[in-house]
């Protein structure tokens, strides 16, 4: 490689790492949207986040995936590309089965905590327009809500947490040695 032309690559990279983490800011503000819902969420509190991960999400994955076959002969390309993708998938596949179990757990905590703390003398007999009788259900099902919610906005906390520090981790990543490939989803 000429002389001449490091610092141009050096500035490519720098371009790739600044849409990486420009894609993980967006993410990370999308998750700390989400940690701040609460149980009477309408429909563009729910919305709105979604949008602002869909500004975030291919500026992520386009990059990740350029630079992950940067170092790859032109012929190897596709295929170094598929594999990436397939791995992406696979740890999708596995980080939802976590997040599901973490959800669950921490949902379980969390009622548990809620139901320590009232007070049984002043749990509800009856609600207005509920059956007598129904009111204690009606309540539980109200702890239950919250402790779902609880459980969602700790989990969008720590993800929050965790994707700023992974959008840094990307500076730290071995720079390409030549231009970065053409990649298309």
């Amino acid at each position: 490689m000429r002389a001449e032309n490091r610092p141009i690559l050096q500035f490519r990279a720098i371009i790739i790492a600044s849409r990486y983490t420009y894609g993980m800011v967006v993410l990370a503000i999308s998750f700390f949207m989400r940690a701040l819902l609460n149980a009477q969420a309408d429909f563009m509190s729910v919305a709105i986040p979604m949008f602002v991960l869909g500004a975030g999400v291919p500026a992520c994955l386009v990059t990740l995936t350029s630079l992950g076959v940067s170092e790859l002969p032109p012929e190897k390309i596709a295929n170094g590309s598929g594999l990436q993708n397939f791995i992406r998938i696979m740890a999708m596949a596995v980080g939802a089965s976590l997040t599901s179990t973490y959800w669950e757990n921490a949902t379980k905590g969390n009622r548990a905590e809620l139901v320590a703390i009232i007070d049984p003398t002043m749990a509800p007999a009856s609600l207005p327009g509920l059956q007598p009788g129904s009111g204690l259900a009606a309540f539980s099902r109200m702890v239950d809500m919250q402790a779902v919610m609880l459980a969602t906005n700790d989990f969008y906390a720590m993800a929050t947490i965790l994707i700023l520090v992974f959008a840094g981790v990307i500076w730290l990543a071995k720079r390409p040695k030549g231009p970065l490939q053409q990649v298309s989803h």
